[in-house]
C-alpha cells in the first residue's frame, strides 16, 4: 500500500531485499514473497506506468522474470534487471 502513490516500481524476490534498497533511499519497492508471482501480484504490477524486475538469477528467479515480461508489457514500460 505504501507504494501505490508511485509511478514506478521495482520488484525483487524477497522481503530482505527490499529493506537493503530501502535502506539507500528506494521507497518504491515491494517482493514477491519468492520466485512465484501469482495472478493478485501481476494485476497490482498493471496499476504502474514502469516496473522495474530484479529477481534472482536463479532458474526460479529466471521463470519469474518471464512471466512478468509476459504479463506486464502490454500494460506498462518495463525494465529488467539481471544479477550477474
Amino acid at each position: 500500500d505504501n507504494c501505490r502513490s508511485y509511478q514506478q516500481i521495482y520488484v525483487v524476490e524477497s522481503p530482505m531485499s527490499v529493506l537493503v534498497l530501502k535502506s539507500r533511499g528506494i521507497d518504491n519497492v515491494v517482493a514477491t514473497f519468492g520466485a512465484k508471482v501469482d495472478s493478485n501480484q501481476i494485476d497490482l504490477l498493471r496499476q504502474f506506468s514502469r516496473v522495474t524486475v530484479y529477481m534472482d538469477g536463479d532458474m526460479a528467479g529466471r521463470a519469474a522474470t518471464a512471466k512478468m515480461i509476459e504479463e506486464l508489457s502490454p500494460y506498462c514500460k518495463l525494465n529488467i534487471n539481471a544479477p550477474d
